[in-house]
């Protein structure tokens, strides 16, 4: 058990290494000192001290939430979990939110990547299949951000699929983005915390995009866009 001589002197080390350090704060040893000079508080002054503490938290505005409010407090975030049981469903998680989108922007580094076989795609086939799918019926636009040098095969087949489809596809080869946002209709947007290549290999979670957060990505992939 340590006494009360070992924390005392803890203490004096800890407090000579604040004392030391010319960075630091001088004004944090206030308490430490008030202590040694004058001894542990009484129980009238922790009252008053709780007291005025309450008396701050009454006056205190509440704080919004974005992903509380509005129809994001009634969706906020859903686990991919890649089991076999709940592959479908997870999957009509986002195809289901994105069924009737008009215009779609992707924005995913590794769209037009395939690093080899998962648990959910053992070919580059089945990967391209699943995008294709993927794809809203009803879309007349879609904008892909990735990184530069795609594979040429997996751009093919959906510039293919699109034209067949009547699908304006535009992409963007750009080393400014990470994360793997969704865009339907310039209005409502998911983060999705992998690529579509792994969707399902790994847990990972989708989330609602805030409104504001939305409105500067928007403005981000603007200027990557019109970029000379």
């Amino acid at each position: 058990m340590t006494t009360e001589r070992e924390l005392l002197t803890r203490h004096l080390r800890e407090l000579l290494e604040v004392v030391e350090n010319p960075e630091s704060d001088i004004s944090q040893l206030r308490p430490w000192l008030r202590y040694w000079l004058f001894g542990p508080p009484t129980d009238e002054e922790i009252s008053s001290r709780l007291s005025r503490i309450e008396q701050r938290l009454s006056t205190l505005q509440p704080q919004r939430c974005t992903l509380a409010e509005g129809e994001s407090a009634d969706r906020l975030a859903y686990l991919i979990t890649g089991l076999d049981e709940r592959r479908s469903e997870e999957r009509r998680h986002i195809t289901s939110w994105l069924a009737g989108t008009n215009n779609l922007t992707i924005s995913d580094p590794y769209f037009f990547s395939f690093s080899g076989p998962n648990k959910v795609f053992r070919t580059q086939a089945e990967y391209v299949e699943w995008l294709i799918d993927f794809i809203p019926k009803r879309i007349k636009k879609l904008e892909v951000f990735h990184l530069p040098g795609p594979n040429r095969r997996i751009y093919s087949s959906i510039a293919k699929y699109c034209c067949k489809k009547g699908i304006s596809l535009k992409n963007h080869e750009t080393n400014e983005i990470h994360d793997r946002v969704l865009i339907k209709d310039d209005q409502d947007a998911k983060a999705i915390g992998t690529s579509f290549g792994g969707l399902g290999n790994k847990i990972a979670f989708v989330l609602d995009l805030p409104e504001e957060d939305l409105e500067g990505f928007r403005r981000e992939l603007h200027r990557i866009r019109t970029a000379v």
